[in-house]
């Protein structure tokens, strides 16, 4: 029994879904179960290459028939050779948007196989999901994906949003703090000399906000108009 030629044939037979190559994929499948030789239902192998046949658009169709991969037979604990079939469910869920089942997918994988690469996706989806809150009014919710996506990997957009979350609920000194986090990583967004020059707005440090509005305008003359009339506003109040 050699379990890496396993999931590499059923990995593979995946792709060939993918690629409306069911038979290709039904041949792969097969061998995979030849490698981990254990008995199932001609019946449920039956109704996995059912739907590998239909003609479903590429990622629905993929989707279909991993999910009959990964629940051929629990009793015969078959995922364990499918460590990969979760892992390309979770990619394909996660650009269907459909982030909390792709995480879930993504993490069966890594706990089946140790090691097993989950890739960008799997920050993404918390990523995804924290932007999906925010827009839903979610703050808090939103505050936590963006956290966990930070703890995945530190990057400056990573920070951007969860500032503006903190923003959203008034929690200032965090959104500058996280806004000046992404300026010491990216220093051409322009995006985070604006948000930090709102933070410095509001709690009327108009010194530093407006030093804030000028470097986002030198970066991005599409913030020009916003910001220079936080500008003028801020001469305003000082005159």
């Amino acid at each position: 029994m050699d379990p890496d030629r396993a999931v590499a044939y059923a990995y593979r037979s995946i792709i060939k879904v993918q690629n409306a190559d069911p038979e290709g994929a039904l041949q792969d499948f097969d061998k995979a179960l030849e490698l981990k030789p254990k008995p199932v239902e001609e019946r449920k192998r039956s109704r996995w290459a059912s739907i590998s046949r239909h003609r479903l658009p590429q990622v629905d169709s993929a989707i279909e028939a991993i999910n009959q991969m990964v629940q051929v037979s629990p009793d015969y604990n078959l995922q364990e050779v499918f460590a990969g079939a979760y892992l390309a469910r979770g990619i394909s869920l996660f650009q269907k948007g459909n982030f909390d089942e792709a995480i879930r997918d993504l993490e069966r994988a890594a706990s089946l196989r140790p090691g097993i690469d989950i890739g960008n996706e799997y920050v993404a989806c918390f990523f995804g999901r924290g932007m999906k809150k925010f827009q839903t009014g979610d703050t808090d919710g939103a505050i936590e994906d963006y956290t966990k996506a930070l703890e995945l990997q530190p990057a400056d957009i990573h920070y951007t949003r969860r500032a503006q979350a903190y923003y959203k609920q008034k929690k200032y000194t965090e959104a500058e703090k996280d806004f000046t986090t992404a300026m010491e990583i990216n220093l051409s967004n322009a995006e985070n000399y604006y948000g930090r020059g709102i933070t410095h707005y509001v709690r009327m440090n108009y010194g530093n906000a407006l030093e804030d509005f000028k470097k986002a305008i030198i970066l991005d003359q599409r913030l020009a108009e916003t910001c220079k009339s936080y500008i003028d506003d801020i001469k305003a109040k000082l005159a």
